[in-house]
């Protein structure tokens, strides 16, 4: 008589497939919650802006974070050379700078290019002290020659 009142075993591993896609799905769900919430907590990146011609680069900041110019370095590749400007050095001479020592949005920096750089031109704005890390990248063609 006990027998009849027994679930069949099919229904009992459907009932723990069941509990075990359940208990998946909800740890799931909060950890793509707490993910998100995560990531939405950090700083927006900062924006640049590069104008490139065959006698001057200049890059904008255009919003995000301050930089200390110390830090900063631009630089331009093609195949076969590299520039390597310090911002910190070209402060004095830029009226778009306020002096403070900051790369802040809005400002702007612009290096009159006696570069012989032509084709296709990598532009990278590097923060020395962070190993290296790299804010910025874009490729242009000079334009102008």
């Amino acid at each position: 008589m006990l027998d009849s009142r027994a679930q069949s075993e099919t229904i009992g591993t459907l009932l723990i497939t069941g509990i075990v896609i359940l208990s998946t799905v909800t740890v799931g769900v909060g950890l793509l919650a707490s993910y998100e919430h995560q990531v939405s907590a950090e700083p927006p990146p900062a924006d640049f802006r590069t104008e490139l011609n065959a006698t001057s680069l200049t890059l904008t900041h255009v919003g995000g974070e301050d930089f200390p110019l110390a830090e900063l370095d631009l630089v331009l590749r093609n195949e076969t050379a590299e520039q390597r400007y310090d911002l910190d050095s070209l402060n004095e001479s830029q009226p778009d700078l306020d002096g403070d020592a900051l790369f802040e949005g809005g400002e702007s920096v612009t290096v009159n290019a006696s570069h012989s750089q032509s084709g296709r031109i990598r532009i990278l704005l590097i923060e020395t002290s962070d190993g290296g890390a790299v804010l910025y990248e874009e490729y242009k063609s000079v334009t102008g020659e």
